[in-house]
């Protein structure tokens, strides 16, 4: 229960409303006090939360003595929020970047815990438009595989080294590292070093644990290392090749 209501409080909801809200669904209609019993909000501030959700249109108070209350069902709560969601983020898209004042963007961002690095690996190879390099293990292969398959179908160039043995088929470009289990001894870590476009790069540690830190820059310099890291891995990669 308590990460549905910080998911409510996610799209605009407070923490009263969201417990009052939920109250409803398991009860209406239902009084001001049975919502206090119910929701576990003071009785004090049940009737100033019920006023703003009934002026959001989320509550219909039916009249009578004493009022009674219902909720809006939430798939048209959730339509609703969607919808105002996506208007404000279309509205933002049109107007932030007319203020912004930088000309590059050279700072490093830190992306901490696993979900949300390979979330924005995930933006990076959507949203690649020429070429893709990437440097990474078989766990997040397979995470990001159908990603980099969606972008070798729209004509991007995808480049692979891997640490593991997972075959990727439909990306041509693969090569495999072989030394896993001594890296691994010795980092102790899985590390992911993605470069789209030539012009950012996301690197850094990537563990299950949800406590990886990764960077993501559009710095030159970086972006420069970190390809020549990757070329310098499959350069090494193919000569092994030629050996065996």
């Amino acid at each position: 229960m308590d990460e549905l209501l910080k998911e409510m409080q996610r799209i605009g909801f407070t923490n009263y409303e969201a417990k009052i809200y939920v109250a409803l669904l398991q009860k209406s209609p239902a009084t001001g006090y049975e919502l206090s019993k119910l929701s576990g909000v003071p009785q004090a501030k049940v009737y100033e939360n019920i006023s703003r959700l009934t002026n959001s249109g989320i509550v219909l108070t039916i009249a009578g003595e004493p009022a009674k209350y219902v909720p809006l069902p939430p798939e048209e709560l959730l339509k609703n929020a969607q919808n105002k969601f996506e208007k404000s983020i279309n509205t933002l898209r049109e107007s932030l970047p007319s203020l912004s004042t930088q000309q590059h963007i050279d700072y490093a961002w830190n992306i901490k815990g696993y979900d949300l690095i390979m979330q924005k690996a995930s933006q990076i190879i959507n949203e690649a438009k020429d070429n893709i390099m990437v440097s990474l293990w078989d766990e997040e292969a397979a995470v990001l595989y159908n990603d980099l398959i969606k972008a070798i179908n729209r004509g991007v160039f995808v480049s692979v080294m891997i640490y593991g043995k997972n075959k990727m088929e439909g990306i041509d470009d693969i090569h495999y590292h072989g030394g896993e289990e001594t890296l691994m001894k010795q980092v102790g870590e899985r590390w992911l070093t993605l470069v789209a476009d030539r012009k950012e790069v996301l690197t850094g540690q990537v563990t299950p644990k949800n406590d990886g830190v990764s960077v993501w820059t559009l710095n030159p310099s970086i972006v420069f290392t970190s390809s020549r890291y990757i070329e310098h891995e499959i350069y090494i990669s193919k000569n092994l090749d030629k050996r065996k």
